[in-house]
């Protein structure tokens, strides 16, 4: 690069910058040096990391150039002691490999160095001006005046320098690696390592505590015969990451006892949530897993508690709240006595509300069966169009009050689905019921079918307000109401649309939901046509 003065004259701004360039090939050496000499740089060569060291602090150069690969002491370890030197350690080294794995990367910023670059004499310019800028930048900021230490004298204290550094870096790994066995020994959740073929490497003795056998039963052996019966019965979720190459998030499986002879092991089942990260290396290729364990049998057990305790209450709530409700019809149609239009009313309060609680016990019944995996479905055969008339005609009166138009489309030659009739009805009867409630006066509301290849979808459409992005992300967990003050006040539960969602997966099949802000909301649920599927 050169500088044009006034008089006409030029001058070579890079006559005064020296670069060091160490690698063992002479070939290399020259190509380099033809390089930066034709740019006007001052030239210092070493074939070795040695020769490197001595020629750093002899030359004092701007900016020095490794390769990685070299005799008696390689780049990396170069690059260390310079870098270890205070007296030296701002001057710029740059990694110039042929090498260019991530390995071979994040040990050249590991050590010290300023830049990695590959080799590559086809982008030669890129190098070329990204070591011109490294040297510009040490010259402003480091005056040659800047006193420098003489460095090593000879082969013998380069050697002793480095050796001292190897020592300084073994013990800050060893103390890394008391550190992280200590957080590991002292972590809640399993944690096991896998190699390439799925071999169990080591784990943690929270891991240890769940297998309850020793680790020298379970080190070296492949997980699927470990955890056979419980990971590896039905689905083998190890082999599952593996082979589709993802990683797999919070799976949920019985743990089972590690029955090897002479170990007794656990004497029943636990709950285990697991996640399993796959290790990649250079190439991308799979060289491993590590595999995070958490017992959540307590977690489970508590659930359970829950379950069962609104099972019980839900239970003993009906009887009295049908006797109540049966009492007060009673009253209403006088046969008890007559009763006037303030005691009707009063009577009229008490059978709604009586309604509306056995309907939340229905609910909250539905789903403690549904969460706790004991409801049966009966499924038959079903015709859907059926389903939608029945509904149609319970709101029909509702709807004429509101003048609402509701309809409804099928196909003609729609195909006749395996499910329970009566749940199916359920979940039309509680999307159609809130589509009702939050559509205005003269809106409109649609139930639609499409027959695909193995699933239906039935769909519930309504011009309502539409629901907000952020609610329609929990619109389907239980005691939800995601509406505005105003809505609120025409009553609900918040389980309706939690007991449509637990019926449709049971049904092994999705549901979900489509709003746009002022227009209005679809509520959208798939399920099989076969129960089977």
């Amino acid at each position: 690069m050169q500088k044009k003065y006034r008089n006409g004259k030029t001058k070579n701004i890079m006559n005064n910058i020296k670069i060091l360039i160490a690698d063992d090939s002479p070939t290399v050496r020259n190509m380099l040096s033809s390089i930066f000499k034709k740019a006007g740089f001052g030239i210092i060569l070493a074939a070795d990391g040695i020769e490197a060291i001595k020629a750093a602090y002899r030359e004092r150069p701007d900016v020095i150039l490794l390769d990685i690969f070299m005799p008696r002491m390689n780049g990396y370890q170069v690059c260390r002691l310079l870098k270890d030197d205070v007296s030296i350690s701002s001057t710029p080294v740059l990694i110039l490999t042929s090498a260019e794995g991530k390995r071979e990367k994040f040990w050249s910023f590991e050590t010290g160095a300023d830049e990695f670059m590959v080799k590559n004499f086809n982008t030669s310019e890129l190098i070329l001006n990204t070591v011109e800028k490294f040297a510009q930048n040490y010259r402003r900021t480091h005056p040659k005046s800047l006193k420098i230490n003489s460095g090593p004298s000879d082969d013998v204290e380069i050697l002793s320098r480095i050796s001292v550094l190897l020592d300084k870096q073994l013990y800050n790994s060893t103390v890394e690696k008391i550190k992280l066995e200590t957080i590991l020994s002292n972590l809640v959740e399993g944690l096991m390592t896998l190699d390439a073929n799925k071999v169990i490497t080591s784990f943690n003795p929270a891991m240890e505590n769940m297998l309850a056998v020793p680790a020298k039963d379970i080190l070296g052996k492949k997980c699927c015969d470990v955890f056979s019966g419980s990971l590896c019965k039905e689905e083998c979720y190890f082999a599952q990451a593996f082979s589709s190459g993802k990683d797999i998030i919070d799976a949920e499986f019985n743990l089972m006892p590690y029955n090897k002879k002479g170990s007794a092991g656990r004497s029943k089942n636990i709950s285990i949530l697991s996640s399993i990260s796959l290790l990649r290396g250079d190439d991308a290729k799979i060289i491993g897993a590590v595999c995070l364990f958490k017992d959540i049998s307590r977690i489970k057990e508590a659930e359970q508690i829950r379950t069962d305790f609104i099972s019980m209450a839900t239970h003993e709530l009906r009887t009295p709240l049908t006797i109540i409700k049966a009492s007060a019809n009673n009253i209403l149609e006088g046969i008890t006595g007559e009763v006037n239009q303030e005691q009707k009313n009063c009577l009229e309060i008490v059978k709604n509300t009586s309604e509306r609680l056995l309907g939340l016990t229905s609910d909250l019944l539905d789903l403690s069966k549904f969460e706790s995996g004991v409801y049966e479905l009966n499924i038959e055969k079903v015709d859907m169009v059926e389903i939608i008339k029945r509904c149609i005609a319970g709101f029909t009166l509702l709807c004429d009050q509101k003048k609402i138009a509701i309809s409804y489309s099928v196909p003609q030659d729609l195909s006749v689905i395996y499910a329970d009739f009566n749940k199916l009805e359920q979940v039309l009867i509680n999307l159609i019921s809130n589509a009702v409630k939050f559509t205005p006066d003269g809106g409109k509301i649609n139930i639609a079918i499409e027959d695909r290849e193995s699933i239906i979808e039935c769909s519930v459409s309504d011009t309502g307000k539409g629901i907000a992005e952020e609610a329609r992300n929990k619109i389907f967990d239980k005691f939800q109401q995601i509406y505005d003050k105003e809505s609120r006040q025409r009553g609900g539960t918040g389980l309706g649309l939690s007991v449509v969602k637990a019926i449709i997966e049971a049904h092994k099949g999705k549901v979900w939901v489509e709003s746009v802000l002022g227009k209005g909301s679809k509520f959208v649920f798939t399920i099989p046509k076969s129960a089977s599927a």
